[in-house]
């Protein structure tokens, strides 16, 4: 059955997973954010349903394992929520190819989330990951 959720809902849903879920690292409560039939990319590879997202949390843990998810702006409209944060993190171990170097990391990103029945259905994440690469030392900064 189809509920409408309000916008305000929405964001309170998003504001819960970045809390309970993201800042936790505990995959195992993605079933109540990430719809069965979500759909998403990570690393330009599709990613499906509460498994997938929680390998893509589980993988960015595995390489920053104390990253920490700071909301700054969340904006909602009907069934959909843009949001605008930070993360921080230290990279102790490989990720994205890259041995671990030990160094600090700050990302800033916006997410934009689509969401039916108070749960996310895909989203798309802008990311700086140019900068992210720069400040562990795999790239030289410009």
């Amino acid at each position: 059955m189809l509920t409408v959720q309000t916008p305000d809902k929405n964001k309170e849903t998003i504001q819960r997973f970045y809390k309970e879920c993201l800042n936790t690292g505990n995959t195992d409560i993605l079933p109540l954010f990430i719809a069965g039939d979500y759909t998403g990319l990570y690393k330009g590879k599709a990613v499906h349903g509460p498994a997938g997202y929680a390998e893509t949390v589980r993988e960015i843990l595995t390489g920053f394992p104390d990253i920490h998810f700071t909301l700054q702006t969340l904006i909602a409209e009907g069934d959909m929520v843009v949001t605008q944060w930070t993360s921080e993190g230290t990279h102790l171990h490989t990720a994205f190819g890259i041995p671990a170097t030990g160094k600090k990391v700050i990302n800033k990103a916006v997410t934009v989330y689509k969401l039916r029945n108070g749960k996310i259905i895909e989203n798309e994440v802008y990311s700086d990951r140019l900068g992210v690469l720069q400040q562990i030392g795999a790239i030289p900064k410009l």
